[in-house]
């Protein structure tokens, strides 16, 4: 039995390629209160702290900081939680970051805050700390807002501030060691995080956690699209890329919709491809003929054009062909009773329906892409623009089948075909929802 099985904040991690976030255990604890008395923190003559612990003697000083991390152990609710992680460098602590909250289930808001071992100043570990938790906090646990404050004489910190991209939302008159100062607040909002998000941040051991945050346990629906490096995968929380799409089938999400075909015939086209390319007309070519079963099990495209020519009369298309692997990873992933929460969408009859049951213009030209685009930040606010490995229309796509994976939830879609359960020889409800 580890200690990590009841809380589990200690197995959770944010990294990115230089920080590494760790919820620390007693000894790492024991070398951040040591460490900040042998190592410091600030020069003696400036507080950068709104509290002055530091001004505390030793052994006083680190006696205290143990206390204070036990007490956010032993006062942790959903309710009202600070989270404080030691930030480590090449495997050895420089320093810690914090976020804090009270009633994050209602205000989608946090605080943060964090200091760093003198030696390790002045090298840009300060902002890569704080864009570390930032990434947990919006990314991770859905916020809406991040605040901050730094003294208006602290200019390192107001710099990073500045850097990420908060506004300023105000100052008030503190006491600091008995003289007053000015205490400079910051708020970034999910908006404009979006607009420095970074793609090489990655969380670890979240899901077990999020009942603590006051996080939503349950994640949404989400939308897949196929890209280059594997599947993009967008929710309400933001958008990623992932390798394998039985981790999205798996992780708990209310409704998926995807953009791959989800149940396959044995010889004719299915209904809902010639009703999908009907409602896309004069576009309905968009919508690519679902091949045959029996293509799954071909290596080679020369193989799988002639099965589909014995099936059905037609050879396939080498498009086709160029997502039978694919097709065949969703297969594997399915099963008959996921078809209340996994659902096949093609992006072009979502985004029909958004324009009036309109077919878009082709998303190749630059007006198509910016008319989905102004769609999907209209429903969802700004989204990410490029992900590595992934175009900015796969994630467009990918937030269409968001879309209609909501209202499929809330059963207000469309399907085809419409009331009439057509299946494949594996059980697999065939259809279109949008």
């Amino acid at each position: 039995m580890s200690a990590v099985e009841h809380w589990p904040l200690f197995g959770l991690r944010v990294r990115t390629p230089r920080v590494e976030l760790r919820y620390p255990t007693d000894d790492e604890v024991a070398e951040i209160a040591h460490r900040s008395v042998t190592d410091g923190v600030h020069d003696p003559a400036f507080m950068p702290f709104g509290f002055e612990w530091t001004d505390v003697d030793p052994p006083a000083q680190q006696r205290n900081s143990m206390q204070f991390h036990w007490s956010l152990r032993a006062g942790w609710t959903p309710d009202n939680w600070n989270c404080n992680f030691a930030v480590l460098v090449d495997g050895r602590i420089v320093g810690a970051q914090s976020a804090e909250a009270v009633r994050f289930a209602t205000m989608r808001s946090v605080t943060t805050g964090s200091f760093l071992f003198l030696p390790e100043q002045g090298k840009g570990i300060g902002t890569e700390m704080r864009a570390a938790i930032l990434h947990l906090v919006f990314e991770g646990l859905g916020a809406e807002y991040a605040h901050t404050g730094a003294w208006s004489d602290n200019e390192r910190s107001l710099g990073v501030t500045r850097k990420l991209g908060y506004e300023f939302e105000g100052q008030r008159r503190m006491i600091s060691r008995g003289k007053p100062r000015n205490m400079m607040g910051y708020r970034l909002g999910r908006d404009r995080w979006l607009e420095h998000r970074r793609d090489d941040i990655v969380v670890e051991g979240l899901e077990p956690c999020l009942e603590m945050f006051g996080a939503p346990t349950r994640l949404g629906c989400a939308g897949v699209d196929g890209c280059k490096s594997g599947w993009v995968v967008a929710t309400r929380a933001g958008v990623r890329v992932v390798a394998d799409i039985a981790d999205v089938f798996g992780a708990g999400h209310t409704v998926v919709g995807i953009d791959m075909p989800i149940g396959l015939p044995d010889t004719d086209n299915r209904s809902a491809d010639r009703l999908a390319r009907r409602f896309l007309s004069p576009r309905g070519s968009t919508i690519f003929p679902t091949p045959p079963r029996v293509c799954l099990g071909a290596r080679t495209y020369a193989e799988a054009s002639e099965l589909s020519a014995a099936a059905t009369g037609k050879k396939l298309t080498q498009q086709t062909w160029n997502i039978v692997a694919k097709m065949r990873a969703v297969d594997a992933a399915l099963d008959p009773s996921d078809e209340q929460r996994i659902i096949e969408v093609h992006p072009e009859c979502s985004f029909a329906v958004m324009n009036g049951d309109k077919a878009l213009p082709t998303k190749h030209s630059a007006d198509g892409l910016e008319r989905r685009a102004a769609f999907i930040e209209a429903e969802f606010g700004p989204v990410a623009s490029r992900l590595p490995g992934a175009s900015f229309d796969d994630i467009l796509d990918a937030y269409a089948a968001l879309w209609t994976a909501e209202r499929f939830a809330r059963g207000v879609h469309r399907e085809m075909p419409d009331g009439r359960n057509e299946r494949d020889a594996r059980g697999l409800l065939m259809r279109i929802c949008a």
